[in-house]
Order: structure tokens, then C-alpha cells, then sequence
């Protein structure tokens, strides 16, 4: 199964919850979503599609540590199944 990449990754969530004028995911790589201007409905939004995408889950514990786009996709890549 593909890796994701913080350039899929930033595609995903522009595609379902953001427009804004943010630096790319490989230029804020270690921001927070907060910073970048995600709130907590487009976060949820995000990992509803890598759970269907990915077969990833990311329980309510793993939320935290998954704040940033560098740690989401090694948190993803680290986790996914390949079916």
C-alpha cells in the first residue's frame, strides 16, 4: 500500500476543510494545525478519510500527539495496514 505524503496529506485536508493562505506542509511541516488555521472539525474530517484511505485508525489518545503534519503522516505511515 502507498505511503502518504505530507503533500497528499495537505491535498486531503484543503479538500475537505480549508482555504486559507497558509505555507505548504513542507514548509510547516512542525506547525500545529491550530496554527495553520485547521480547527478540530476539519482534523476529524482528515482522519475519517485516512481511516478509509489508509485503513488507519486514530483513536481519541493518539489525537494529541498527531498535532502537527510531520507527526500525522508518520503516525499514518507507521500505522496503516496493507490489505
Amino acid at each position: 500500500m502507498q505511503k502518504i505524503s505530507l503533500a497528499m496529506l495537505e491535498d486531503i485536508m484543503r479538500e475537505h476543510a480549508w482555504a486559507g493562505d497558509w505555507p505548504s506542509f513542507e514548509q510547516a511541516q512542525d506547525s500545529s494545525f491550530e496554527d495553520l488555521g485547521y480547527d478540530s472539525l476539519a482534523r476529524m474530517e482528515t482522519h475519517t478519510r485516512l481511516r478509509r484511505q489508509f485503513n488507519v485508525t486514530i483513536e481519541e489518545d493518539d489525537f494529541d500527539r498527531v498535532a502537527t503534519p510531520r507527526t500525522l503522516v508518520d503516525f499514518v505511515n507507521s500505522h496503516h495496514s496493507v490489505t
